[in-house]
């Protein structure tokens, strides 16, 4: 059934309203979660709300050795998570049914990790460069295997008859 383009904008705006919305009462369920594994209690789980009221409340200052490149892989990260919102199905189908599989969807997380690392990489300082090391690793080792996985077909045949060919 073909959906009219007007439903399709309205349904790309909910997602993106609801990722926005929802991503931090994510976050704090998650650090409410790894509090609780370490035997802790951990921050209210609404505390990435008030964190981000307090951050939005700063004055932007921009420092590092190029700030137009961190402004720019903020803006590039940003702009594959929104676009990662209007791609994938959330209560109702996905507003660009069809315009995606799954290597672009893995390519969109990927660039989201890309763009930290030149964030960390524009910002010049010890700390970020550590920090942008530790992402690098953490692409190289996992990247790999987000593909593989997607790639990975079901065979026919049980497992159990594997060793008899």
């Amino acid at each position: 059934m073909e959906t009219s383009l007007a439903v399709r904008f309205l349904s790309g705006g909910m997602n993106i309203v609801l990722v926005l919305a929802l991503a931090p009462l994510f976050e704090g369920i998650l650090r409410k979660v790894t509090a609780k594994v370490q035997s802790r209690q951990g921050p209210p789980i609404w505390q990435p709300y008030y964190d981000l009221l307090k951050l939005l409340g700063k004055e932007d200052i921009e420092s590092g050795e190029s700030p137009a490149m961190q402004r720019f892989a903020s803006w590039l990260s940003l702009a594959a998570i929104l676009t990662l919102a209007v791609l994938v199905p959330m209560g109702t189908s996905p507003p660009l049914a069809g315009a995606a599989d799954a290597y672009l969807l893995i390519s969109l997380l990927t660039l989201c990790g890309v763009s930290t690392m030149l964030a960390g990489l524009a910002a010049g300082s010890t700390y970020s460069l550590v920090g942008m090391s530790r992402e690098m690793m953490s692409l190289m080792t996992l990247e790999p295997l987000r593909m593989r996985s997607s790639t990975d077909q079901p065979t026919s045949r049980p497992v159990s008859r594997w060793r008899e060919s």
